[in-house]
């Protein structure tokens, strides 16, 4: 149990900026929509990120 503790702390680290949001969703091979419908977000969510208009917040 503590290994997968410090895995989720060494995630939530990750500086989720603009370039690595929109790389991960592609990466996935995703669309913004079905991405933002993954993570529980609207499209319009995901579009503002990968703009760098806000960035994710929350953890993991």
């Amino acid at each position: 149990m503590m290994a997968s503790l410090t895995k989720r702390r060494a995630v939530s680290k990750i500086n989720w900026d603009a370039d690595r949001v929109k790389s991960l969703r592609q990466f996935m091979g995703l669309t913004q929509q079905l991405f933002a419908d993954k993570l529980g977000v609207r499209q319009q969510t995901v579009s503002e990120w990968e703009k760098s208009m806000y960035r994710p917040r929350g953890g993991v």
